[in-house]
């Protein structure tokens, strides 16, 4: 507006005295194009002072949407504590009360022993007799299902894996159990009977201590391949030997692929050896330390127990699992280390 005031005036001034300037040759003319072009310059001046008065007022409505999304973020965080707060405080509350149910947990089974104590001494020394006696072997529970079922071994029970009337003496499929034992902990067993185990020399021998047995491995290879090899008049002594007894003419199975031969000849009439208790025919060192231990890289990782000659031609416990010859059947596989091994027997 102020622009436009000063061209006016100016317009004016020059119409009050166009009789002097007239005068003036074209001294009028070149001033009446001096003010024809400060006109325009005037106008376009205008037009920038409308645009940025626009533009301020655009940048003036980002600046207060900022400032309020600024304030609700506020208010979030605000909000966000709050709730951080209330989820401490029941945490707080939930640990007091799992504390709480641990100590009436802890009393319950203070109140459960003591009352089992009572019973035990209070009972009467009259038992009722059994009408069911337990199992003496799996084969009589043929058409159940697998699983986990306690048997009697002269005169003990004994808890062993059923699988289709065929006793579990040994199962490894997945690394999860360490076979680095001694030789007290292989005479004993180990492993959980549902998963990997190793039922015991002692166990195996009572087991086959009286009848005719038959021993089974079922083998898999890490490509999904599987063989079998079975073996009769199976038996393990007794004593610290615990050597190993079947008929080597009896063998039948897919477990010698590549030799037409048996791998477990090898530890036939062998005794148990451990990293601990040598009894192997190696004249060199511990079959279980050396032969039976090597590692896939080719040092020795610790082997696992096994009737070792010199050395052996089969084995299902070394270590590491998946490495060396943890797992190998060399008339089926060669050196090839195996994913899975079973052994388990059945009465004939």
């Amino acid at each position: 507006m102020g622009l436009r005031i000063i061209s006016l005036f100016v317009v004016l001034f020059i119409g009050t005295n166009a009789h002097t300037i007239k005068d003036g040759d074209d001294h009028y003319e070149h001033m009446l194009e001096l003010i024809t072009d400060l006109q325009s310059t005037v106008i376009n001046l205008e037009g920038v002072v409308c645009k940025q008065t626009t533009e301020l007022e655009h940048i003036e409505e980002k600046v207060e949407k900022l400032e309020e999304k600024q304030l609700e973020m506020e208010e979030n965080l605000m909000e966000c504590e709050g709730m951080v707060e209330e989820q401490n405080s029941t945490i707080e509350a939930v640990q007091g009360e799992l504390q709480e149910l641990a100590a009436n947990i802890s009393t319950i089974e203070c109140s459960c022993n003591s009352s089992f104590e009572i019973t035990t001494t209070t009972a009467p020394t009259t038992m009722e007799p059994t009408t069911t006696a337990p199992p003496t072997s799996c084969k009589t529970m043929k058409d159940t299902e697998d699983g986990v079922y306690t048997i009697t071994v002269n005169n003990s029970p004994l808890q062993v894996y059923c699988q289709d009337g065929w006793t579990v003496i040994h199962k490894r499929y997945d690394g999860s159990l360490d076979y680095n034992r001694n030789f007290s902990q292989y005479a004993d067993g180990f492993g959980s009977t549902a998963a990997e185990h190793w039922i015991g020399l002692n166990n195996m021998h009572e087991l086959t201590s009286t009848g005719n047995w038959t021993l089974r491995f079922d083998l898999t290879a890490f490509n999904g391949e599987t063989a079998w090899a079975e073996y009769d008049d199976f038996r393990i002594d007794a004593g610290t030997d615990f050597t190993l007894w079947f008929d080597q003419s009896s063998y039948r199975g897919t477990a010698n692929e590549q030799r037409n031969k048996n791998a477990l000849d090898h530890s036939h009439g062998q005794k148990f050896t451990t990293t601990d208790v040598d009894q192997d025919g190696w004249s060199y060192g511990n079959c279980a330390e050396g032969y039976g231990g090597w590692s896939g890289d080719g040092g020795r990782g610790g082997g696992g127990g096994w009737w070792f000659g010199q050395c052996s031609h089969s084995q299902t416990t070394g270590m590491p699992y998946g490495g060396g010859l943890a797992i190998f059947w060399y008339e089926w596989k060669g050196s090839e280390v195996l994913k899975a091994a079973t052994m388990k027997i059945i009465q004939n």
